[in-house]
C-alpha cells in the first residue's frame, strides 16, 4: 500500500475518531449542562424557598410590631380617660363648696374624724371652711383648735397634738384613695 493511501487510511481512521471523541464530548457536555441545570434550579428554589421564609418571618414580625404599637397606644388611651373622668370627678368635688349639701358633708367627715382622733387634736382646714367648720364643732361640743393652713377642696385633716395621730379627710386625699379601688369599675363604665 503506497504511503498514501496509508497517509489517506489514517486521516480518515482520525476524523472518525476526531468525530467520535467530539459526539463523546458533546454528550458529556449536555450531561453536565443538564446536571448544572438542575443544580441551578435546586439552588434558586432553595434561595426564592429561604427568602420567602424571611419575607414570610419579617412580615410576621413587622405585624406582631404594629398590632403591639396598636395595643399600647389603646391602652394609652384608655389610661387617660379613666385619668380624665377622675380629674372630672375631682373638679365635680371642687364644686360641692358652694352646694346646700356642703355643711352635711362636712359634718360627715368631722364625725368621722371624732372617731379616729382624740379630743386634743388640731384641725386644718383650707380658710374657705373656717366659719363652717367652726359652727359644726361648736355644735358637737368639740374642743379642737381650727388652723387654715391648707389649700383644698373640700373636707379636713387632723392631727393629734403630738403628732403621732393624722387623719386626712380631704377631697382629693379621699378621691386618691377611692381610686384604686374604684379603677375597675371606671373601666368598665368607660369601656365594657
Amino acid at each position: 500500500m503506497p504511503l498514501q493511501d496509508i497517509i489517506g487510511v489514517l486521516e480518515r481512521y482520525g476524523t472518525d475518531e476526531e468525530d467520535e471523541v467530539k459526539a463523546r464530548c458533546d454528550i458529556q457536555i449536555s450531561e453536565i449542562l443538564e446536571i448544572a441545570g438542575d443544580d441551578a434550579k435546586k439552588i434558586r428554589e432553595q434561595c426564592l424557598h429561604s427568602m420567602e421564609k424571611t419575607i414570610k418571618g419579617d412580615t410576621s414580625k413587622v405585624l406582631t410590631e404594629a398590632k403591639l404599637q396598636v395595643r399600647k397606644q389603646v391602652i394609652k388611651a384608655k389610661e387617660d380617660s379613666i385619668e380624665d373622668a377622675f380629674k372630672k370627678a375631682g373638679e365635680n368635688l371642687r364644686g360641692l363648696r358652694k352646694t346646700v349639701k356642703y355643711e352635711k358633708i362636712m359634718e360627715d367627715l368631722i364625725t368621722e374624724v371624732v372617731d379616729h382622733c382624740p379630743s386634743d387634736a388640731v384641725i386644718r382646714v383650707d380658710p374657705a371652711d373656717k366659719a363652717l367648720t367652726q359652727k359644726i364643732i361648736d355644735r358637737e361640743g368639740l374642743k379642737w383648735e381650727i388652723k387654715t393652713d391648707i389649700t383644698c377642696s373640700g373636707g379636713l385633716k387632723a392631727v393629734s397634738a403630738d403628732g403621732r395621730v393624722c387623719f386626712d379627710n380631704t377631697f382629693e386625699s379621699r378621691l386618691d384613695k377611692a381610686k384604686q379601688f374604684i379603677r375597675p369599675d371606671v373601666t368598665t363604665i368607660l369601656f365594657g
